[in-house]
């Protein structure tokens, strides 16, 4: 009888403890928010949180969110994306990329329809405005060819983070380099090459599919760029 007295008690406590709200954000559109990671992404001894958050139309796209663990504070808002993916085969996530016990955000992101890069932020210190504190380091970028497809000639994009050699190649269907751009020593940041049609020796080239590589500093990317009539 004593045990089943001491059992009530216990009962009727658990029934009026309470659980009260450290902190609330809310969210302007629930349903379309993704948790991608929990943990240190920073160098304070409080973990956060990274969720991405998506506008229900195209013009306003996605965007990450790191929150204090603590406080529930906005930390830092990434630039906004056409899309960020979350699906567990994309690979986003945190992780401990050179091992500091600091987690970088890995995440895929298209920042133009169509145009899939990587991007690996890494917190860099507090000094200087929010959006500074976590620092893309972002890898060689290849841009789709525009206009594709184009009759005369077409201009082709490329970012690279920073100062090295680049070479683009282009290639018919059946794997032959057809012409190279020796673009040098560049510096980083955004850069294109025309391509007026011609092969090596100036010469028109038919109609048809080829593929124009870029080489910079041990990397490469490949793009197809259709030519019509």
């Amino acid at each position: 009888m004593r045990y089943l007295f001491i059992f009530s008690l216990f009962c009727l406590s658990s029934v009026f403890a309470q659980y009260e709200p450290m902190w609330e954000y809310e969210f302007r559109f629930p349903n379309i928010t993704h948790v991608i990671g929990l943990g240190n992404t920073d160098n304070d001894p409080q973990p956060e949180l990274v969720v991405k958050q998506e506008e229900p139309w195209l013009d306003h796209p996605y965007q990450l969110i790191v929150f204090d663990l603590l406080s529930g504070e906005e930390e830092w808002v990434s630039d906004e994306f056409y899309r960020i993916y979350t699906e567990p085969e994309k690979g986003t996530r945190l992780v401990d990329v050179d091992g500091d016990g600091i987690l970088e955000i890995l995440l895929l992101v298209e920042e133009d329809p169509g145009e899939q890069m990587w991007i690996l932020y890494k917190y860099y210190g507090g000094a200087g405005k929010r959006e500074d504190r976590y620092t893309p380091q972002r890898r060689v970028r290849l841009s789709q060819n525009s206009p594709n497809p184009f009759r005369k000639s077409t201009v082709i994009e490329y970012e690279i983070p920073s100062r090295q050699k680049v070479v683009l190649k282009i290639f018919d269907a059946s794997g032959r380099i057809v012409k190279e751009f020796d673009c040098g020593e560049q510096e980083p940041g955004r850069h294109k090459v025309i391509w007026r049609r011609e092969n090596k020796d100036g010469e028109k080239l038919p109609p048809g599919v080829y593929f124009y590589l870029l080489k910079s500093d041990g990397k490469e990317g490949e793009k197809k760029a259709i030519v019509i009539e």
